[in-house]
């Protein structure tokens, strides 16, 4: 008899593995339906250029990409928000705004395997498309909190929290293209922030991106003393960004969950344009869900411009911590 095994960073899952990831899928499609959002399946399999697009650095370098027997260059999906941006183009504008939509399924990316990290893992998150405001903000986070106090989580989580869009208007203010402002935000998120502030050296603001790198672990009552240095720049319009950051903290902490705001944490995906956040658990040295605002991604596909916002459980780091539950 010939047995294959999976390919590798590919796994198997029968038995109590498989049990504990479909606990963690039905609770978070428990959670999500009662909240109203509709469950959408897309494409495995979509032309490379959706994710190159905008995807970053990271996330382009590390993705499964072909040719077929057409000569397209095609690549396995390596996350759900381009493909769900494009059924929305392709199916949805007309529907009333925010239009409130979640996935479950498997994503690709060959990156190194190691503990925690595979090439085909599952993802569970949604996506809330049509609204700018702060009360979207508040709905995401909130069910992805309900989420993780409902698998029994609640207590050994904490939550980051930052806002890109304090970057990007800096970014803008001294004229940095697209191009260029992703390759300052892919090396921070790489820890790379000397070589990020090495690259911005002679550029305005570059004492004031040194402040806000240094401020990890603020406290929320803090955060007023990151305004006051902010102030000075009256040109930058950035207290109301800094504002929203203080808004969704008390709200976090009100879920008796840790939260922690770090004003040099950025994300590797190039297209988040305001808050942004991950899960961390203390068994582990990687986040286990993450998300934020995309307000720009539908007009650079085609679309008009529509604010969005949306976060991703990975399914399989969940599970890992899951036996820390009592």
């Amino acid at each position: 008899m010939v047995s294959y095994e999976p390919l590798r960073g590919m796994r198997d899952y029968y038995g109590k593995e498989l049990e504990k990831i479909k606990f963690i899928e039905d609770t978070f499609r428990k959670i999500v339906t009662s909240a109203g959002y509709s469950e959408i399946y897309t494409p495995v399999v979509e032309e490379f250029e959706l994710f190159s697009m905008k995807g970053g650095e990271e996330l382009r370098n590390t993705m499964y990409v072909f040719k077929d027997k057409a000569e397209r260059e095609i690549a396995l999906r390596s996350e759900f928000t381009p493909s769900i941006v494009s059924a929305y183009l392709n199916k949805m504008q007309h529907l009333p705004k925010p239009v409130r939509l979640f996935y479950i399924g498997t994503v690709y990316r060959y990156d190194e395997p190691q503990f925690g990290r595979f090439r085909e893992f599952r993802q569970a998150g949604i996506e809330l498309i049509g609204s700018n405001s702060i009360l979207a903000d508040i709905e995401v986070v909130d069910l992805l909190l309900q989420i993780y106090s409902s698998l029994g989580l609640s207590k050994d989580i904490e939550i980051k929290i930052n806002n890109i869009a304090i970057y990007r208007k800096i970014f803008d203010k001294i004229n940095l293209d697209e191009a260029k402002q992703e390759h300052i935000l892919h090396l921070i998120d790489k820890g790379k922030r000397e070589e990020a502030l090495r690259e911005l050296k002679g550029t305005a603001y570059t004492d004031l991106i040194n402040f806000l790198l240094e401020q990890n672990q603020v406290k929320i009552d803090s955060l007023d003393t990151v305004l006051s240095e902010v102030s000075k720049y009256e040109n930058l319009e950035l207290t109301e960004e800094i504002d929203k950051i203080k808004t969704i903290s008390r709200i976090i902490s009100d879920f008796n969950i840790k939260v922690n705001i770090d004003l040099g944490f950025v994300r590797g995906l190039a297209y988040y344009t305001g808050l942004i956040f991950e899960v961390k658990h203390y068994k582990v040295p990687f986040s286990i869900a993450g998300g934020g605002r995309y307000d720009s991604l539908v007009k650079l596909y085609g679309g008009n411009d529509t604010p969005a916002i949306g976060f991703a459980i990975g399914v399989e780091r969940t599970a890992l911590v899951l036996d820390s539950v009592d």
